[in-house]
């Protein structure tokens, strides 16, 4: 007679149909969950001092922390930009720096009074890329007290301190001064300091007149439709005393 064992026979096992592979790496395995490789098998230890060694469970866990790490580190060296520019842009807001003046000459002795705001970036880990300062809008008060838009029909740039040497757009991290205005000993009015002045240009202010400019940062990764709005205050006069001055002419911020 002859002798034949069947998979069933061995230690009580229930023949389960096994999926046909070819390839030698599968051949004559089972498939099984890390569940039960971590709960049900047995991990080896030393015979010496019973230290026991890594588990398979451990390993392959170890193996895919591994894996999971040099990918998200090739993930940010590749894409990380990207992923700092939509998660966390710039974040922009224009401050007052010294809207009482500061007296200094221009090249040709005239005394004159120049008065600056900065730009903050309070998330300087994301740098403002060609970052500017836009004139978006220009109203002057009525002798009724209320303000009507003026004409402006291009957006041209304040420009940053110091003048001479800075260019018109620049990478911002943390904070940066421009001009914003100035008024000359025996000047007339007010003027702004931007780079381009349009010959219908109603944004001077003098004597005895009250202009709201709107301002808008902008970078190329950076974009906001709130316009931040300054009011200039002027009554005629001129003083080479800041103290004075600063009762003379005011800049503030519109907030309401």
């Amino acid at each position: 007679m002859e002798l034949s064992i069947t998979q069933s026979s061995v230690n009580g096992l229930v023949p389960t149909e096994q999926k046909k592979n070819s390839s030698f790496i599968e051949a004559n395995t089972v498939e099984i969950s890390l569940n039960e490789i971590r709960d049900e098998h047995i991990i080896p230890v030393f015979a010496k001092d019973n230290e026991p060694l890594i588990s398979h469970f451990e390993f392959i866990e170890a193996a895919q922390e591994a894996a999971i790490g040099t990918i998200t580190v090739a993930i940010i060296a590749i894409w990380g930009d990207w992923i700092r520019i939509k998660l966390t842009p710039p974040k922009l807001k224009i401050v007052p720096l010294n809207t009482r003046g500061e007296l200094t000459n221009f090249s040709n002795g005239t005394r004159v009074i120049y008065y600056h705001l900065k730009v903050v970036n309070s998330r300087p880990w994301t740098i403002a890329k060609n970052c500017k300062v836009l004139l978006k809008a220009i109203s002057k008060e009525l002798p009724s007290g209320e303000f009507q838009n003026q004409p402006l029909n291009t957006n041209p740039s304040f420009i940053w301190t110091p003048a001479e040497i800075t260019p018109q757009s620049i990478n911002l991290a943390k904070e940066h001064a421009f001009d914003f205005g100035f008024l000359a000993e025996n000047g007339t009015e007010f003027r702004p300091v931007i780079n381009i002045t349009p010959n219908n240009f109603q944004g001077f202010v003098r004597a005895d007149q009250k202009i709201r400019l709107s301002l808008q940062p902008y970078a190329d990764n950076y974009l906001t439709e709130r316009y931040q709005v300054f009011e200039i205050a002027w009554n005629g006069q001129w003083s080479d005393n800041m103290d004075t001055m600063s009762g003379n002419l005011t800049i503030r911020e519109i907030t309401e």
